[in-house]
Parts: structure tokens; C-alpha cells; sequence
């Protein structure tokens, strides 16, 4: 094992508190985009906060078994990220509230790591494939590297992308001519 699981339980709280604070943010924010960002990071929030406390509690508190955890987890995780796409797209709809950029991108990452977790799922419980392999380490980094994506979305918005974007791409232009 990489890391052990008290650091591996402190990097799963980093992203809920990175929705924290995307939330607090979006809450302060004014704007047209608002009220999506504000129903986006909080529901994010929400979840990862119930995904991971809950499998740390059945873990540690239930002394559930961790063979039974580890092959159902990434199951369970692929239906959490579905279950959060759905959620967010009804809670806009219902709210009658416009779609902003940083959603429409929060819906892309959702449905990657509802993917990422998919394939686990297959690597695990179709294939049988047991221990340690490149794909794991693959799924490990791109499973963080995309919720940081999220929280630093939700937190700066799309806007500051698209300003970094443009002014590369003036900076390129104007190196090249």
C-alpha cells in the first residue's frame, strides 16, 4: 500500500472541504451564475460528505467486514456520482434556475469518475482481478486530480479559466509573431 489509511482517510475529507468552502464562496458571490454554483457545490458537498462518512462508519464503527466493503465500494461510488449528476440537474430544473458553465464541467467530471469507478468495479468483481496494478494507480490519482478540478471550479468559477486562456493565447501569438 502507497499510503496508509489514516492519510488515506485525511485525503478523502480534503475534497468535502473544498465543497465547504465552494459553498461558503458561492453563498458571498453575486452574480448571474450564483444561484447554479451555489445548488452545484452544495450538493457536492453534501454527498461526498454522506459517501465518505458513511463507508468510514460502517468501517471503523460497525467493524463491518472490509472484504465486503472494498468489492462493493466502487459500485456503490458509480451510483453516488450518477445519483449526483441526477440530483443537480433536477435541483436546477425545479428551481427554474440556468445551467451555468461550471455545472455543465461538473457534470463532465461527474460522469468521468462515474466511469473511473466503473471500471474498478469491473477490474474487481467481473474480472477478479486481485491486488495491485498500473490502472489502480492511474484511477487513484485521476479520482483526486478531478475532484480538485471540481472544488477549484466551483470556487473560482469558469470565468477566471477562460481570462487565463485568452491572455496564454495573446501571449502565444504575440511571442510567435
Amino acid at each position: 500500500m502507497l499510503i496508509s489509511p489514516d492519510f488515506a482517510k485525511f485525503l478523502s475529507l480534503l475534497p468535502i472541504a473544498g465543497f465547504f468552502f465552494a459553498t461558503i464562496v458561492n453563498f458571498i458571490r453575486k452574480g448571474d451564475e450564483k444561484a447554479s454554483l451555489l445548488i452545484t457545490s452544495t450538493i457536492l458537498f453534501v454527498s461526498y460528505s454522506i459517501g465518505v462518512f458513511s463507508y468510514y462508519f460502517y468501517q471503523d464503527f460497525l467493524h463491518a467486514d472490509v472484504t465486503f466493503i472494498a468489492e462493493n465500494v466502487y459500485s456503490l461510488w458509480f451510483r453516488y456520482s450518477a445519483f449526483m449528476i441526477i440530483t443537480i440537474f433536477l435541483a436546477h430544473v425545479t428551481l427554474r434556475v440556468k445551467h451555468s458553465d461550471v455545472t455543465s464541467l461538473n457534470y463532465y467530471f461527474l460522469a468521468l469518475n462515474a466511469v473511473l469507478h466503473l471500471i474498478m468495479e469491473i477490474k474487481i468483481n467481473v474480472l477478479k482481478t486481485s491486488g495491485y496494478s498500473f490502472f489502480d494507480l492511474i484511477y487513484s490519482i485521476s479520482i483526486n486530480v478531478i475532484d480538485i478540478l471540481m472544488v477549484i471550479t466551483l470556487v473560482f468559477n469558469l470565468e477566471v479559466i477562460k481570462i487565463i486562456r485568452v491572455k496564454l493565447w495573446k501571449y502565444s501569438s504575440t511571442y510567435n509573431s
